[in-house]
């Protein structure tokens, strides 16, 4: 790890983790790192569409169908301000069922 990145372990659940195959992913981040960016690695390194699942294409706010804890707490509305810190473990859960 460089001294400018962090690390973020990425947990999967639904289905990202079967169609992906993984339940958990570590990934290097350069300091600054958002969940927007940390979804466009994912999507890169495991060839699933981790930002049209996470993201509203018109806000890019989190849609209300989705959940992202970080270290056990939601996320809620605009999440590219969120900010990652090193060692923050990030659950992803895609299309929960709503109602």
């Amino acid at each position: 790890m460089s001294p400018n990145s962090i690390t973020i372990m990425a947990e999967l659940r639904g289905k990202a983790q079967i169609e992906t195959g993984k339940k958990q992913e570590r990934i290097e981040l350069g300091q600054d790192a958002s969940i927007p960016r940390l979804l466009d690695v994912l999507e890169i390194r495991l060839n699933w569409p981790f930002r049209e699942k996470f993201l509203d294409p018109v806000t890019g706010d989190l849609p209300k169908n989705v959940i992202i804890l970080v270290n056990g707490l939601p996320v809620r509305g605009k999440i590219g301000s969120t900010l990652l810190k090193d060692g923050d473990r990030v659950v992803l859960f895609p299309h929960t069922a709503c109602g």
